[in-house]
């Protein structure tokens, strides 16, 4: 199997239409959206015909109350605005305040790590971080308020108002000229509503963009500043991660029993095994259906249900793998959309030590980072899912996921069509009452 490792194409370069030809799932790209209108109040929810139909979603206008919803605890008080004085002070070093207050020093340029939820990004973060020995960035900074203590600190002064923060290390310098920094973007709720997750180009890109400070974290679930949205003009590269879809789910299944660590209904209902994954599927699918029905294009739907696809397995977690379509269109929408050069990897690209190795390098040189402390990469290690799902719901699933997907997401998705034994001709003899 060819190596999926990626060139990067440049901004300038002529893009071809996203749904035209074939854009092969190893090279590294910028997609043209379907639909750039800024004034969007409806959307194709999952459609590639622009007259099928359509989901009624907030006006443009209402993006930041959508934001707030799928990062809750926005304070929005005057006495808590993360750029107001409190009685507390970053508990940062001596000489690295001095470093960040430097205003000679260029700000260095945002490098998203744009990933779906529990895709490897955690890892990517801490293996660039130890690796390269230089600091990376969060768009979420209430998630490294055990290290940086009591308030978010951002990147760099130049990124003070709006984001991004630092993530768990306050010590390793800042990059002289692209940070990595994690962004999930939108539609990436859990066990949640269309109207929750179905986005359009502008709200997804918009969440993208967002961070939120984390302004005190004397409270247990800390006290959270405005979401504030950086310039997009700032992000000048992207990385973009996929892991395959199935292992993917079950990951999130797994992130889910975290959430719930002090509900004892949710592990009695929903063990942390096969039997409570398939569960915890079978009560998503029964919770969202009649919503579903409501707003989903019907060859997606259909293709789902046992009751109207030849297999005759519904597909587990239905909702999930259309966000996980959903998400990756998205993504390569957008960084068309903002024209960012972009490196498309796959999170199997770390099994083995030769890709793990050429997978390194390829992410070190495209940030133009090099390599300080190599012998301290963390180890990677790749679980194994595959009694979650039968053969059946598999190839249910790639159908449903064929149907949503853009062409070009689609080709990424063949390393997994072929590591299940999914071909084509499967696909092709497959049909939908």
């Amino acid at each position: 199997m060819s190596n999926p490792m990626s060139l990067v194409a440049s901004a300038s370069s002529a893009i071809q239409e996203f749904n035209s030809s074939l854009i092969p799932a190893s090279l590294i790209s910028t997609i043209s959206p379907d639909d750039q209108s800024s004034e969007i109040t409806k959307i194709q929810v999952g459609s590639k015909n622009e007259n099928e139909s359509t989901f009624l979603r907030k006006n443009k206008n209402s993006n930041l109350d959508n934001m707030k919803e799928i990062v809750p605890g926005a304070d929005n008080t005057n006495e808590k605005l993360f750029m107001l004085k409190s009685e507390k002070e970053y508990l940062i070093p001596a000489d690295e305040k001095d470093e960040l207050n430097k205003s000679d020093k260029a700000p260095p340029s945002i490098a998203w790590l744009a990933s779906y939820p529990n895709s490897g990004t955690s890892y990517t973060l801490h293996l660039i971080t130890t690796v390269s020995n230089r600091a990376t960035a969060t768009n979420y900074g209430s998630e490294a308020k055990e290290h940086l203590q009591f308030k978010s600190i951002p990147i760099h002064p130049y990124y003070s108002q709006k984001g991004p923060y630092r993530t768990s290390d306050r010590v390793r310098q800042v990059p002289e000229k692209f940070v990595l920094t994690k962004t999930h973007c939108g539609g990436r709720c859990v066990r949640c509503p269309p109207s929750k997750y179905i986005e359009t180009v502008q709200s997804f890109s918009e969440q993208c963009l967002s961070a939120q400070p984390l302004v005190d974290s004397d409270v247990p679930s800390g006290v959270r500043g405005e979401i504030g949205q950086y310039d997009s003009k700032d992000v000048k590269k992207a990385v973009h991660i996929m892991r395959d879809p199935f292992d993917n789910i079950v990951s999130r299944f797994h992130h889910a029993h975290k959430n719930h660590r002090d509900d004892p209904t949710f592990k009695v209902n929903f063990p942390k095994n096969s039997t409570g994954f398939k569960a915890w599927c079978s009560d998503m699918n029964k919770n969202y259906n009649r919503l579903e029905e409501m707003s989903w294009d019907s060859n997606i739907l259909k293709a789902s249900k046992s009751s109207s696809n030849q297999l005759m397995v519904d597909v587990p977690c239905r909702s999930e793998f259309f966000r996980y379509i959903q998400w990756h269109d998205m993504t390569l929408k957008t960084v068309h959309t903002f024209s960012i050069p972009t490196l498309f990897f796959q999170y199997e690209d770390y099994i083995g030590e030769k890709s793990f190795n050429e997978t390194l390098g390829t992410i070190l040189s495209f940030l133009e980072l090099s390599e300080e402390k190599r012998e301290n990469a963390p180890e990677f290690h790749a679980s194994d899912y595959s009694d979650h799902f039968t053969h059946e719901e598999r190839l249910a699933a790639m159908n449903m996921m064929k149907i949503q997907a853009s062409h070009a997401t689609w080709e990424r998705l063949e390393r997994y069509r072929q590591v299940w034994n999914i071909l084509d001709i499967d696909l092709d003899n497959l049909s939908i009452e």
